[in-house]
């Protein structure tokens, strides 16, 4: 999917045995690949920290695995590769109209990420994106989308198995009201509590009720610089196997 040059890293959260076996594979036979393990599902800020100090690029591609990369969309954004007070996204394709402003799939410069520290670990996976975006204003940090690099977001209605059960993982923190307070609390603002809760439920629940008890369990939760192969170890293998 890519001919730029890149080191992936993948963090991964509490897979089975036998997935973990297999990574452990393909790191002996790609060697740009770098593994994580974790014993637990981690929270994307957690995950993303755990990949970052294992940085070495100029530049970071941060990216979960409920994206699917397209041809070239790697190259398209090094041609405008950010300097540190800016960021760079690519654009999202397959929303169903949903605004895609988490900032889950971003490319910066390694300088600006250092400068801007780790990622707060308090703050649940719904609320990830929001706490970055105010932490960038703050530093007067400008956000830019590239529309010619392409990404696709494998929402409820697509993914199954592993990757269905990680997304519902994500967004069923049982801290969510607890989340919501601390972030009112740091920021002085936060999402209006019911309507909220009631948002999150129904994205829940049209994950749920699309669930696949024949596939087997999955868990993955990948943090990459310059880039991530898609949603999960299946589309990891495709796209080592075409590199």
């Amino acid at each position: 999917e890519t001919t730029h040059p890149f080191k992936l890293i993948i963090v991964e959260g509490n897979a089975p045995d036998d997935v973990c076996n297999e990574l452990e594979k393909r790191k002996k036979k790609y060697k740009n690949l770098q593994i994580l393990y974790s014993s637990h599902h981690p929270r994307m800020a957690e995950a993303f920290n755990m990949g970052l100090v294992h940085v070495r690029t100029p530049h970071a591609f941060l990216m979960h695995n409920h994206l699917l990369v397209t041809p070239g969309w790697l190259s398209t954004l090094m041609e405008h590769a950010p300097a540190k007070d800016s960021i760079l996204m690519p654009y999202v394709s397959n929303t169903n109209g949903t605004p895609f402003s988490f900032l889950h799939a971003f490319l910066a410069s390694k300088e600006m990420l250092d400068e801007l520290g780790l990622f707060d670990e308090s703050v649940g996976t719904p609320f990830w994106g929001i706490d970055l975006e105010n932490r960038l204003k703050s530093k007067n940090v400008t956000l830019t989308r590239n529309p010619a690099s392409v990404l696709d977001y494998q929402g409820p209605a697509v993914l199954k198995g592993a990757d269905l059960k990680l997304f519902l993982h994500q967004w069923d923190d049982p801290h969510t009201r607890q989340t919501l307070a601390y972030m009112k609390q740091k920021w002085g603002t936060a999402p209006e509590e019911a309507s909220y809760m009631e948002w999150l439920e129904k994205k829940r629940s049209t994950a749920r009720y699309k669930a696949s008890p024949m596939l087997p369990s999955l868990p993955i939760t990948s943090t990459m610089p310059l880039i991530d192969p898609g949603a999960g170890f299946r589309k990891l293998i495709k796209v080592l196997n075409q590199a």
